[in-house]
């Protein structure tokens, strides 16, 4: 009789990897097993624990072949980078599939069959602060999407093509987080755990410390104090647009606090 509590976890059609399971369960001898189908069209059993526990499972012929050959390869420096790539796009139990695999990102065929072309097409990676990034965080991993970049450069890149409405008018994240005094990595976990726009531009930043020392939020001094923009925005009458735009054309911080708007009384 299939036992309906692994039933649930391995219920016919579930992928694990590159197999699917096409059967329910069964007993076999203090284990249970499934009939499951491979990519390659392979059809056996599995045990339950081995599709749940492997990284990615698969038949055993699509296994040895995916092995490198000896001293090639598999002691290249890109190799797990390629293998954590594919796997954060096709299997489901990854970590990061939801956002990746799950938002249907793939790997190109050309690189996902053939790790060679993947580390000829990328190149050298420059250091180990540069990871695999795409371009356009919507497209797939291919020659013309990916490319080397620092966590920086990532975030940046994730900052600028953030559109964000403040004040009246659409903007950047990296132009809303200049104006509240944020750092852009900051700035950008607070708009992905769904903060409304009027707390994010509100909530000074922590303060964080560095070798022991605090630093300070970045913003304005000013009459021997220091404010965020959008805290001397309010305290002057004025917009925290209106400030950073002042600050962007060359003002002087005194003239861009106390130059009063057009039209104010």
């Amino acid at each position: 009789m299939p036992t309906a509590g692994i039933s649930r976890v391995a219920p016919i059609g579930k992928r694990f990897g590159r197999v699917v399971v096409i059967s329910l369960s069964r007993p076999s001898g203090r284990s249970t097993v499934v009939d499951a189908r491979c990519d390659c069209g392979d059809e056996r059993p599995y045990f339950i624990s081995n599709l749940r526990t492997q990284s990615e499972p698969m038949c055993p012929a699509c296994r040895e072949a995916s092995r490198p050959a000896k001293g090639q390869s598999g002691k290249h420096p890109l190799f797990n980078i390629w293998k954590a790539m594919i796997q954060r796009c096709e299997n489901p139990n990854h970590t990061w599939f939801k956002r990746y695999g799950g938002r249907g990102v793939a790997v190109c065929p050309k690189w996902r069959d053939d790790f060679e072309a993947f580390a000829a097409d990328v190149g050298d990676r420059p250091s180990l602060k540069h990871t695999i990034d795409r371009v356009d965080g919507n497209g797939h991993y291919e020659p013309d999407n990916v490319r080397w970049a620092t966590h920086i450069v990532q975030q940046r890149n994730r900052s600028d093509t953030l559109r964000v409405e403040w004040d009246g008018r659409t903007m950047s994240g990296k132009e809303a987080a200049d104006i509240a005094g944020l750092e852009l990595a900051t700035f950008y976990y607070r708009v992905k755990a769904g903060w409304p726009m009027e707390r994010i531009m509100s909530t000074p930043s922590t303060m964080t410390a560095n070798k022991g020392q605090a630093k300070r939020r970045r913003g304005l001094s000013f009459k021997g104090e220091h404010r965020t923009i959008a805290e001397w925005a309010r305290l002057m009458g004025l917009t925290p647009a209106t400030v950073h735009q002042r600050l962007k054309r060359g003002a002087s911080i005194e003239q861009a606090l106390t130059k009063p708007m057009r039209g104010s009384a």
